[in-house]
């Protein structure tokens, strides 16, 4: 595992509550809203890297396939598995960060 698996995984474990699910904001929050978007983007992820979501353990149900597959090794299949934060980029800035606490203002 190199540094860049590493700290994927170490966020990926942050982002999904694996190691200790909080308890979560009222859906009408900032905080919920935020909850919500960092989710989509990690699911979106997990589509481009097949490999993080087997090496989390999230290769089940409807992740079974990623079972079967890797992760493309050239320079733009790296680089697109930022496009989902990218993507976002235009709804992660209509947060407002001030109503935001700890994690999630990160």
């Amino acid at each position: 595992m190199d540094r860049r698996q590493f700290v994927a995984s170490g966020l990926a474990l942050a982002v999904t509550g694996v190691l200790g699910r909080p308890a979560w904001p009222a859906a009408d929050t900032e905080a919920a809203k935020a909850r919500a978007l960092y989710d989509r983007i990690f699911e979106e992820i997990l589509l481009v890297a097949p490999q993080l979501a087997t090496t989390l353990g999230l290769d089940t149900g409807k992740r079974a396939g990623a079972r079967s597959l890797l992760n493309g090794r050239g320079r733009a299949d790296r680089l697109g598995q930022l496009g989902p934060i990218a993507k976002a980029w235009p709804a992660v800035q209509k947060i407002d960060p001030s109503r935001l606490s700890g994690a999630e203002r990160t």
